[in-house]
């Protein structure tokens, strides 16, 4: 009598999972942080380029997923419409709407300032306060800067030593 042995190599089976992970993140629009573009060749060093290249995609998925969304919302819009006329809320046909998405986008602040600040000189203050991380409303922050320079104009002076540290 003899017994059959299968012989089973592992690095095959290693092989086909490292594919499906691959194809699972690509395909599914994931994210895997054991990727090699996030670390680097080296292997364990966190890479800037690598993070910044996998946001990107994220950012493009998401740029598509917006896109499509946006079209299903100007869809049913005339339906909600429809119903806010009927149920007697009112009429909102000729009202223009905007679909606002908010996303956050992961930003070394430290280095945009270091890069507004120096580009002054070169760049408009308008556009310099724009990309600011910390400015929102950009013609709401270029009025309080006007503000404060005229008060120090007025000998207001806020007792700021122009260090941004008050004295």
């Amino acid at each position: 009598m003899e017994t059959l042995e299968v012989q089973v190599n592992p690095d095959n089976y290693k092989a086909v999972i490292g594919v499906l992970k691959d194809g699972i993140v690509e395909n599914a629009m994931g994210f895997s942080p054991s990727a090699e573009g996030f670390y680097g060749r080296n292997g364990g060093t966190l890479n800037q380029l690598g993070i910044k290249s996998m946001y990107t995609d994220m950012d493009l998925d998401a740029n598509e997923t917006e896109t499509e969304l946006q079209a299903a919302f100007r869809q049913i819009l005339p339906f909600a419409d429809t119903y806010l006329y009927t149920s007697g809320k009112g009429s909102f046909r000729n009202e223009n709407v905007e679909i606002i998405f908010n996303r956050d986008m992961l930003v070394n602040e430290a280095e945009s300032i270091a890069n507004c600040v120096s580009s002054v000189g070169l760049l408009s203050r308008e556009t310099l306060v724009s990309q600011h991380p910390w400015v929102s409303d950009t013609a709401a922050e270029l009025g309080r800067i006007r503000e404060e320079e005229g008060k120090e104009e007025n000998g207001e002076g806020n007792g700021n030593n122009g260090k941004g540290v008050q004295e």
